[in-house]
Parts: C-alpha cells; sequence; structure tokens
C-alpha cells in the first residue's frame, strides 16, 4: 500500500508477468493504445449535444463502420414500427389521443 501502481507493473512486468494498470473512465479514453484504436467517437445528439462514446469495436479494410446517428429516444420510431407492422394510421392516430404513444 505504500508504493505507487508504477512501481508494481515494473516489478511483475522484470518477472515476465503478464499485467497493467487499471485505469478509471477517465484516464481510459487518453490511453495510447484506444488512441491508436480509435476505441472512441463522438455523435451529435439531438437534445444532448455532442455525445463521447465508444466506437465499433471492429474494424473491416473495405466495410468500415461507423456512427453515423444517436440512439432512438424512448418512442422516436413508433409510428414508423407500427405502420410496418401493419397498423393503421386511423388507429395509431387513436392510440396516440388514447395516450397509449406520445
Amino acid at each position: 500500500m505504500k508504493q505507487t501502481t508504477a512501481y508494481w507493473v515494473d516489478k511483475m512486468l522484470a518477472r515476465d508477468m503478464w499485467v497493467s494498470e487499471v485505469k478509471n473512465h477517465l484516464e481510459v479514453e487518453q490511453d495510447p493504445q484506444a488512441i491508436h484504436l480509435e476505441a472512441f467517437a463522438s455523435y451529435e445528439h439531438p437534445t444532448a449535444g455532442t455525445v463521447r462514446t465508444v466506437n465499433i469495436p471492429v474494424k473491416f479494410s473495405e466495410t468500415p463502420g461507423d456512427i453515423r446517428r444517436h440512439p432512438p429516444r424512448i418512442g422516436e420510431h413508433n409510428e414508423e414500427i407500427l405502420r410496418e407492422l401493419g397498423y393503421s394510421d386511423e388507429t395509431i392516430a387513436s392510440l396516440k389521443q388514447n395516450g397509449v404513444l406520445d
């Protein structure tokens, strides 16, 4: 308890042990490996502004993924989903009028 984390990591590495410092949520984003892997990304949220989050973990050379939109807000796609399920506009309007949907 009297030594630093770096002290113990160096001791264990000297003995060929697999070891790494455990970083807190504020430190991990600044880790050189996280930066190299582009492990974090930002996107614009309609109500929260710029949001920083974990990036897509798998990188494909020919079909790279990226975050293109925000996660849906609660109920954001209700009408679209109900229409896909065959609900009529009148039924959806009735559900809204009766407080079942926002």
